[in-house]
């Protein structure tokens, strides 16, 4: 999650079922739609987990009005959407609505002034990427959840049984 939101901690691994969190728990036939209704699910609730905050709602709203602005000042951002910005340009004089054109308009100084530095932020993010067996083994010391015993049974089968 990169953009601030209230719910989870931005440029960090969250621990879902469906995250690098819990290799064991992955299944290669979830969907992309089944993936989001389970984020969309998980970020409505309010579950403690690593990498997720439970800020009030007043927070939350003040990041939903912010978010415009903290995404328009993110160099990745303009490359991954660039008829945004276009749109953002008509929609402050330029030309006719947009999907923006029931919001706020964000002016250049508020751009300036987002407190985040995005590189910082983006190659935080890439410096996370690291092997799963690593993931398996942070979250043995997971601190919100308990240990749990696994029994395994193991059976041998041969070719003449």
């Amino acid at each position: 999650m990169l953009t601030p939101n209230g719910r989870f901690v931005t440029n960090t691994r969250l621990c879902l079922s469906i995250s690098d969190y819990h290799p064991e728990s992955w299944n290669p036939g979830w969907t992309v739609s089944a993936i989001l209704v389970g984020l969309h699910s998980f970020m409505n609730e309010e579950t403690y987990a690593a990498g997720v905050l439970n800020e009030s709602n007043t927070v939350r709203r003040k990041y939903a009005s912010d978010s415009k602005a903290w995404n328009l000042a993110c160099p990745e951002f303009k490359k991954m959407f660039p008829t945004l910005f276009e749109e953002n340009d008509r929609e402050n004089g330029v030309g006719s609505s947009t999907p923006f054109s029931n919001r706020r308009t964000v002016t250049t100084s508020e751009v300036a002034s987002t407190s985040v530095d995005h590189r910082t932020a983006l190659s935080q993010r890439s410096a996370q990427k690291r092997r799963a067996d690593t993931f398996v083994e942070e979250h043995k010391s997971h601190p919100q959840l308990q240990p749990q015993m696994r029994k395994i049974e193991v059976v041998e089968l041969s070719d003449g049984e």
